[in-house]
């Protein structure tokens, strides 16, 4: 589906990359910082939240969660190591999308899905915690796909060439991207979280933030999926969204031939 599309249209997306966000260091230190952090929300949720829950194949999902967090733990601190990093960058890009998705999307989710079936909560039947698990599912995957087909219009309209707007804007809040989305996505939580305390008395307000932030967790993360899986893409593809051996980002192909053509007018003269 990208492969009609040049280096130029994807220049936009390495940002992250430009500004060091995403660097080998970086990814490499949050990898390490994570294994710990899934440890600690695995045992949340099946120790403290999951541990009184009806939710139906718990004891399933409990083997397959275990096994996919104790290899996704130990990915993160294989890959979150230099030398290992160094020599498999997009390897690394790759389980760095692995393991977001998975801490904050399924894990949050899950967790969010547990409580509805915990005896001092909701305490809610078989039938209609798996119709709420389809619905979230199956409007995750709406999201996915709306985001994904947006993206691949605005690749092909050229949004994300050097000189567009999303690069003028991108190369702007580079630093501060992250920090917008968080202050809308916490005041409004903040604010769902009152009203639906004061509609629902009884339930505590942790119980509620955890369920609207869990879904609501799983929605965002399938939300930059997109852009995730096309950035990694386009370190499979392209050359200038990767690093050197000394760690800076390589250069595009049209800044690559700029030193040539100097040398070489030079010698003529």
């Amino acid at each position: 589906m990208l492969k009609g599309l040049s280096e130029e249209d994807f220049v936009t997306l390495r940002t992250p990359f430009e500004s060091g966000r995403q660097s080998q260091t970086n990814l490499g230190r949050l990898l390490l910082f994570s294994a710990p952090f899934q440890a600690l929300l695995f045992v949340l949720i099946y120790y403290t939240i999951g541990y009184d829950t009806t939710y139906p194949y718990k004891d399933m999902i409990f083997t397959v969660h275990l096994i996919i967090t104790s290899i996704v733990i130990l990915l993160s601190i294989v890959y979150g190591l230099s030398p290992v990093y160094k020599r498999g960058q997009k390897m690394q890009y790759f389980i760095s999308i692995l393991i977001s998705q998975w801490m904050f999307g399924v894990n949050f989710l899950l967790g969010a899905l547990y409580l509805l079936g915990a005896s001092d909560v909701f305490n809610l039947e078989e039938a209609p915690i798996i119709r709420i698990t389809y619905i979230l599912i199956m409007t995750g995957v709406f999201i996915f796909i709306v985001t994904f087909v947006c993206l691949y219009r605005l690749l092909h309209q050229g949004e994300y060439r050097a000189g567009s707007n999303k690069d003028m804007w991108r190369t702007k809040f580079e630093k501060k991207q992250l920090l917008v989305p968080l202050v809308i996505v916490g005041t409004s939580i903040s604010f769902m979280v009152q009203s639906m305390h004061k509609s629902i008395g009884t339930v505590d307000v942790d119980v509620l933030m955890l369920l609207i932030t869990g879904p609501l967790l799983f929605f965002i993360m399938l939300f930059i999926l997109p852009e995730q899986l096309v950035l990694l893409y386009c370190k499979y593809h392209f050359k200038s969204f990767n690093y050197n051996k000394e760690g800076h980002l390589m250069l595009l192909m049209k800044e690559e031939t700029i030193p040539t053509e100097t040398s070489s007018s030079e010698e003529d003269f």
